[in-house]
């Protein structure tokens, strides 16, 4: 038994602190043993949570206030499948961020900001409390920011800080909405389902977003890494800044769970006619606008983007989050494709992205099979990247190479076969979809790069496959019992079949991609013409959405300082002697009264 479950938490945090101090001592140690510690200390607690009886369940508060006549705030936390299966994907992810930024030189500054930062998100994925997380959220958007300095360009960094704030400006938006309610607590665990609304749930759920960078929410722009140290540093944002995601995606998940409903039976919150008609009226004046703006090239896409945005406003209220979840999930992975296909070293970077949106659309989706699949992809993706690192000669390295890119392909396809069990057929037929693409996009660029290794022998083939399947069920022995039960507490138990149906799809999925995966780049080559490039090119210009924030970032600017203007004139001209209206009218109410 373990007396105190927060040493699972611990192990984590101990692991990074170790981490980054061995990553400071390259010079003396070999270079993947900062990974190494770090991957001991996050793959532990993941083999004893749900094997092995913890001494209490509930969550725990360090302290609590309270104002007078006012909700409590604590700080609580709860260990449980989730928290211990996101803090081990956060220390993973930041565990390599530290090896790739040793590597590139980066200094002691940025290994100190991505400890502390992955440190802090470790605390965020237990925390229940929706104040309290949101203190450490903001936080953790802090260190995130110092760490963007160092791993994105300037104008990138600057776009992600205003993401950031975005998103700690929601999840203010969702305590607010429970203060409203009357809560007595913030804490999730001491709060009755009915008062986590809709509203409540989209606020977080939005937050997790930007947090995460989805589509929209992309901070940085897709482009040709510059050379030299820079642009190598650069290509390592993605694993830099995927925790902050993770950690936010956990907390959401919570407040899901917390609500007692699926993300399909969750309506968008209601809103009279005349609103909806006032919010239809100003998307197609801004539309209208922005195609009268445009250049002669871009009136079409404008058009095409306007019109849809008058279609979803439209029919907002026939949409539950679960849509919401699944459009979030679906762009992101389009964008993606298109970004690592015309830009394929890009894809070190996209990749996270389709990672989480892998989680998203399986929880969309409703299933319990399909998150639980999920949720073990996400942590054999990051095992991966551990992985990775790792270099050697001959065999060896053909078998680890393949078996990373197994571990990176195998959940997104058993997601797909969990979706079967999606209790709503549409919402479910949905997030296959998305699942599928995500699939075929991971196992694309898996075969791009077993290709890009050159043609080894048969004999080596066969062994690097049998290494890959192996690591599979290695992996799943330690991560599909915290996996499963995260999916549990979120969506309910497992239907009776579902665990035969997982095992079976676990063997054949994992034995038919080792096989592809050694086979296929021998048999097959895809090669894209210049004109397709370059159309893809055009199509990643077009989609970028740094142009649309950075409109609407200066719309807000120039709306604000008019607003000022009017203000300021206004105190000018008639401040002294509005003053002195308002004092005589107090004094004769005073005298009247």
């Amino acid at each position: 038994m373990i007396s105190d479950p927060a040493m699972l938490l611990v192990s984590s945090i101990v692991g990074l602190a170790m981490g980054a101090t061995v990553a400071l001592l390259r010079a003396v140690l070999p270079r993947w043993v900062d990974v190494a510690v770090v991957a001991v200390f996050a793959i532990g607690p993941l083999a004893l949570i749900g094997r092995t009886p913890l001494g209490h369940t509930t969550g725990r508060t360090l302290w609590e206030w309270s104002a007078v006549g006012g909700a409590t705030v604590q700080a609580s936390y709860h260990i449980d499948p989730l928290a211990v299966t996101a803090a081990s994907v956060v220390a993973l992810a930041t565990g390599v961020a530290l090896h790739a930024a040793a590597r590139w030189g980066a200094g002691p500054l940025l290994a100190a900001l991505l400890a502390v930062l992955g440190i802090v998100l470790v605390a965020l994925v237990a925390v229940t409390d929706i104040v309290v997380a949101t203190l450490v959220a903001g936080t953790a958007a802090t260190l995130a920011v110092a760490v963007g300095l160092f791993v994105a360009p300037a104008a990138a960094a600057a776009r992600l800080a205003a993401l950031l704030a975005l998103g700690v400006e929601a999840l203010i938006a969702a305590a607010l909405l429970l203060a409203r309610a009357g809560v007595a607590s913030f804490d999730l665990d001491d709060l009755a389902p009915t008062m986590v609304s809709s509203g409540v749930v989209l606020a977080v759920m939005v937050a997790a977003a930007l947090f995460g960078g989805l589509y929209p929410f992309v901070p940085w722009r897709y482009e040709r890494s510059s050379p030299g140290p820079a642009g190598s540093l650069y290509s390592g944002r993605g694993a830099a800044l995927f925790p902050t995601g993770v950690a936010a995606t956990a907390l959401a998940f919570r407040v899901v769970a917390g609500s007692g409903q699926r993300p399909d039976q969750l309506r968008l919150p209601e809103i009279s006619i005349e609103w909806q008609a006032l919010l239809v009226a100003i998307v197609l004046i801004l539309a209208a606008l922005a195609v009268r703006s445009a250049p002669r090239a871009a009136i079409r896409g404008r058009a095409v983007t306007g019109l849809v945005f008058v279609v979803a406003a439209i029919a907002l209220p026939f949409l539950s989050l679960a849509h919401i979840m699944v459009l979030l999930a679906l762009l992101s992975i389009v964008y993606a494709t298109v970004a690592s296909t015309a830009l394929v070293a890009e894809w070190s970077v996209a990749r996270f992205t389709v990672r989480l949106a892998v989680l998203w659309a399986a929880l969309a989706s409703g299933s319990a099979p399909a998150l639980a699949a999920a949720l073990f992809g996400l942590v054999a993706s990051s095992l991966s990247l551990a992985i990775e690192s790792v270099a050697l000669p001959g065999a060896a390295g053909g078998a680890i190479g393949t078996s990373a890119r197994l571990l990176n392909v195998v959940g997104p396809f058993l997601a797909v076969a969990g979706v079967a069990f999606a209790p709503d057929p549409v919402t479910g037929a949905l997030a296959g979809v998305v699942l599928a693409w995500a699939a075929l996009l991971e196992l694309g660029h898996a075969v791009r790069e077993s290709a890009s290794e050159g043609g080894p022998r048969l004999g080596e083939r066969g062994f690097a496959a049998l290494v890959a399947v192996a690591a599979v069920f290695v992996v799943a022995l330690v991560a599909s019992i915290p996996a499963t039960g995260a999916a549990v507490d979120l969506l309910g138990s497992l239907p009776a079949e579902a665990s035969d149906v997982v095992l079976a799809a676990l063997s054949l999925v994992a034995v038919a991609l080792a096989i592809v995966l050694v086979a296929l780049p021998g048999m097959i080559t895809i090669r894209l013409s210049d004109r397709t490039l370059s159309v893809l090119g055009r199509v990643l210009a077009a989609s970028d959405p740094v142009p649309a924030l950075s409109l609407a970032y200066r719309g807000l600017e120039v709306w604000s300082e008019r607003i000022g203007a009017v203000f300021a004139t206004l105190e000018d001209r008639a401040g002294v002697w509005l003053a002195t209206a308002l004092i005589a009218l107090a004094l004769i109410w005073a005298a009247t009264s």
